[in-house]
């Protein structure tokens, strides 16, 4: 079974190489218990986009393919076998509430699964080009630089880890690009509570930890909406932003420890710098907000030390990280800072007043009623509030941390109103979406300070009893999350894969498709139902192209795709426009079984009263149109 083969690929991959890292160095030592996989994890993912990011740069002609990749896989597994020989079973042991721990990350799991099993595409627009770019990296065996052979789009200010993990998967399970796609996603999905524990286990306390672990998980809607947006990129950063931050935090720390090392001080400084450089491989703008809380915690830490005359010692590993880091994203960073800079001194002369008015509306703009959709549910948002105000009275450093970097990431949304493009670097969207992990750190805190007044002899007592709780609580949130469905966002159905089929074996692919097409910027227009897929399905161009063109490519090019989606959104209307469509290169109409969310749609029974329109496959919803040519 495809799935069955490829959850236990995914397992080997996000588990085994931090486990071997964290045995051969024994860095296992400084951490305990549960941290210690949660560590292996993070750094599992990490490893990925560093390793194929540098291959790319250090040897341009070098490929990682499926054997390459499974020898590695292999070596670590010996790795941790030889470990758990030499220092016994307690080199990843599970104990006492961790067991709990465990049962919410295993219900999260569950839900992120759930929700692959019954949607088994990838949904929205921008996992068309995750898709192209899994296919494409998985081919050649190394990152690409551009996204031909499907569209001619220089790809060097996009971030490219996640396809490091998505390609890797579907070299090792031996499966279609789409399905190592989403499973790679939901995987990443389930990590989501993990950095949540880490940190909260670490500086606040195991049943708080358990409680922001479910928090983010369960009982947020966010990060599980990410599925119906295709959202991967930055889900796939955001997995590891606090797994990074704790090692960063503890790595500093530790050049304050006369007991340590200095080869244990310089390998918590690697791992630390390639989980923080990871941060920005996975995706450009996580790393945006993670800069704020990495400043936050240089300023806490350094005033800590400064209390015991260490705070030369911690700078000096800030400072070894940074350079570690630097180094391992400055290639990367400089490409796509160059790129970047130059996509913004040509906006403004390519894009209109009108235009620059509506894309601020729709790309900046975001009104209060939003925050219950894209933050938190109401009652997630009122026991957040609560959880502060209590850990600001009783001086919590998590909830003061957390709060600060709310802060922070708010004025970077707002960036857009200073009215510098070059400022303007993300949306309040990004951020609002990314709030859970603040929050579920923020309620976590406030629980185990809510612990931490009762007497001390029904303290360990309560602390259980909150985790059981939670755990039961969480098998409701199992079918909430599982559930959390936008289904106009779904634009692949079985209807359409057989209409697919159909078409691969009766039109050229060189054949160019009308789709319904939603303008979501004025320059950004892109498919609504399986139509949009046909250029990696089939071959076939269409007029929406992927959303990495826009912006990316040559203006002409731009213009044409702009032009095509104008005439093909007239025939919503009526055959009027069939000649200027057909004048355009366009040869056939795709009408797929999702409909059209966006308007009233194609519709073949008023475009058939074309004489220049034929049906030629009609099954299942799903409808192709061939455009004749005028008769003479």
């Amino acid at each position: 079974m495809m799935e069955f083969r490829l959850i236990l690929v995914l397992s080997a991959m996000f588990f085994l190489p931090g486990a071997a890292l964290l045995t051969l160095t024994g860095a296992w030592r400084r951490w305990k218990g549960l941290q210690r996989g949660i560590m292996a994890v993070g750094l599992s993912i990490a490893f990925y986009p560093v390793f194929f990011y540098s291959v790319r740069f250090w040897l341009p002609g070098a490929a990682i393919h499926g054997g390459v990749l499974a020898a590695l896989l292999l070596a670590a597994a010996f790795a941790v076998a030889w470990g758990m020989q030499q220092y016994g079973v307690a080199l990843f042991a599970v104990h006492g509430l961790e067991w709990i721990a465990l049962g919410v990350f295993a219900l999260t799991a569950l839900s992120r699964f759930w929700f692959a099993l019954d949607y088994p595409f990838p949904a929205w627009s921008d996992s068309l080009h995750h898709v192209m770019l899994t296919e494409i990296t998985a081919q050649q065996g190394r990152l690409p630089v551009s996204l031909e052979p499907y569209y001619p789009v220089d790809i060097s200010m996009y971030h490219m880890g996640l396809y490091a993990l998505s390609a890797a998967a579907m070299q090792l399970a031996r499966v279609p690009a789409p399905d190592a796609l989403l499973w790679t996603a939901q995987f990443l999905n389930a990590a989501c509570g993990l950095g949540v524990y880490l940190v909260l286990d670490r500086y606040a306390g195991r049943p708080g930890a358990i409680v922001g672990a479910a928090v983010a998980g369960l009982f947020s809607v966010q990060p599980a909406l990410y599925a119906n947006w295709g959202r991967f990129t930055q889900l796939a950063g955001q997995a590891i932003l606090l797994i990074a931050a704790a090692a960063l935090a503890e790595a500093a720390q530790g050049w304050a420890v006369t007991a340590r090392t200095r080869r244990g001080r310089l390998v918590d400084v690697f791992f630390a710098a390639m989980l923080s450089a990871a941060v920005f491989l996975l995706h450009f703008r996580v790393a945006l907000f993670y800069l704020p809380l990495l400043l936050i915690l240089f300023i806490w830490l350094l005033w800590r030390a400064r209390a015991t005359g260490k705070a030369g010692a911690v700078f000096i590993g800030f400072v070894l990280m940074g350079i570690a880091a630097l180094f391992l994203v400055l290639p990367t960073f400089w490409e796509a800072y160059q790129s970047f800079a130059g996509k913004v001194a040509a906006a403004g002369d390519i894009i209109t007043e009108a235009e620059s008015a509506t894309t601020e509306q729709n790309y900046y703009v975001f009104p209060w009623a939003s925050v219950p959709y894209l933050v938190a549910p109401r009652w997630l948002l009122w026991i957040t509030g609560l959880a502060a105000v209590w850990g600001l009275l009783r001086r919590n450093r998590v909830i003061v941390i957390a709060l600060l970097w709310i802060g922070a990431l708010l004025l970077i949304g707002n960036a857009y109103l200073t009215g510098i493009l070059m400022v303007s670097l993300t949306n309040m969207g990004a951020i609002l979406i990314m709030l859970y992990l603040p929050i579920a750190l923020i309620i976590g805190a406030g629980v185990q300070e809510l612990l931490a007044v009762l007497p001390a002899a029904f303290q360990s007592r309560a602390g259980v009893a909150a985790s059981v709780v939670v755990l039961l609580l969480g098998v409701w949130g199992v079918p909430a999350r599982a559930q959390t469905v936008e289904a106009y966002r779904h634009f692949v159905t079985p209807a359409d894969l057989t209409a697919i089929a159909w078409i691969k074996e009766n039109i050229p692919a060189d054949a160019k498709f009308g789709i319904n097409t939603y303008f979501w910027l004025p320059r950004a227009p892109h498919g609504v139902d399986a139509g949009y897929w046909l250029p990696y399905l089939t071959g076939n161009p269409t007029n929406a192209a992927t959303m990495l063109l826009y912006g990316e490519a040559d203006a002409a090019l731009t213009e044409q795709f702009m032009a095509e989606s104008a005439a093909v959104e007239k025939l919503e209307a009526g055959p009027e426009a069939v000649g200027e469509v057909y004048d355009l290169g366009i040869r056939y109409l795709y009408i797929g079984a999702a409909g059209d969310f966006s308007g009233p749609g194609l519709d073949a029974e008023l475009l058939r009263q074309s004489p220049r329109v034929a049906v030629i496959y009609a099954q299942d919803g799903v409808t192709v149109l061939a455009l004749l040519p005028e008769e003479e």
